[in-house]
């Protein structure tokens, strides 16, 4: 571990941490940088030292990252948002259905989430603490980061870089937000995921499958004119369909594909995903699966 304190420069808006550049107005700044790793016989670490960051955060966490199926970290950000911090959390599109991924316990927790959904992968792994402290580096939030690879981080301690890091975050989070909650009459966030599905029934097909809603918050929502699609069929929930406070809502096969059409909505043995749609059109959930058993349940990642 190593402690360093760099004297930067700033060149109009961009900053560099290891090298002097000449602003509009030269301005010298002086920011503290700790420099860490993690090897195969060194672990936990890293681990530690983003838990306590993460705890001391008091207004606000902006998380770009790659992969996050660590725990630890998953419960920090957690604690962080129950203590009234503001956070927003930027992943790649394959954490939506990660085994022991964080995205569904980060969702069903209110915290907003943005998914990369475009060709490329959203590879950024750092994370903004009240617009004063940047940590970055190699380090994905996963066990095997901390506990199987060599890797490292830089915690930049300096709100010039913040500031830098927070611009491309703002960038990335306007492209790929969605609308992770849905305003009820009692102007409560909440958060409706797709919490199970059954594609492969021993039953008749498509009749007996089914997709599973629920709603973990406390309130009712109103899903009326909410749609789910397999990328080819789409069903739309009728008017007056309400999803209880922690209450699911299962839906069959005999209900979204009444004629077995093989274009329409169905839920595939070998593979397959379902997306769900609010009224608006925007992206609330999605659940990717792959080969299944007969009558086997698939989670969904939660």
């Amino acid at each position: 571990m190593q402690r360093i304190l760099y004297a930067l420069m700033t060149l109009g808006t961009a900053l560099s941490l290891f090298g002097c550049v000449i602003a509009s107005q030269n301005e010298l700044l002086l920011c503290e940088v700790k420099a860490m790793f993690v090897s195969p016989e060194v672990d936990q670490v890293i681990e530690q030292e983003l838990v306590e960051l993460l705890d001391s955060a008091t207004q606000t966490l902006d998380i770009a990252m790659y992969y996050f199926t660590d725990d630890d970290l998953g419960e920090a950000v957690i604690r962080a948002h129950r203590r009234g911090v503001k956070i927003r959390v930027l992943l790649d599109e394959s954490q939506v259905g990660a085994s022991g991924g964080e995205y569904q316990k980060l969702i069903a927790e209110g915290i907003p989430v943005a998914i990369e959904n475009t060709s490329g992968l959203m590879h950024h792994k750092f994370v903004i603490i009240d617009g004063k402290i940047t940590v970055t580096g190699s380090y994905n939030w996963t066990a095997s980061a901390d506990d199987r690879n060599f890797e490292n981080i830089v915690i930049i301690f300096c709100p010039e870089i913040a500031q830098a890091y927070a611009q491309e975050f703002e960038k990335l989070w306007e492209r790929f937000k969605v609308e992770e909650t849905q305003k009820t009459t009692t102007g409560v966030s909440v958060k409706v995921i797709i919490n199970a599905v059954l594609p492969n029934p021993s039953g008749l097909e498509p009749d007996e499958e089914w997709i599973e809603l629920y709603n973990p918050s406390d309130v009712s929502v109103d899903i009326s004119g909410w749609r789910l699609s397999d990328g080819e069929g789409i069903y739309v929930f009728p008017q007056g369909t309400i999803l209880p406070p922690k209450g699911t809502l299962r839906v069959y096969g005999r209900q979204y594909n009444p004629t077995g059409y093989s274009r329409g909505l169905y839920l595939a043995n070998k593979g397959d995903e379902v997306y769900l749609f609010d009224a608006s059109g925007n992206l609330v959930d999605q659940c990717f699966w792959g080969k299944v058993r007969s009558d086997e349940v698939v989670r969904c990642g939660h």
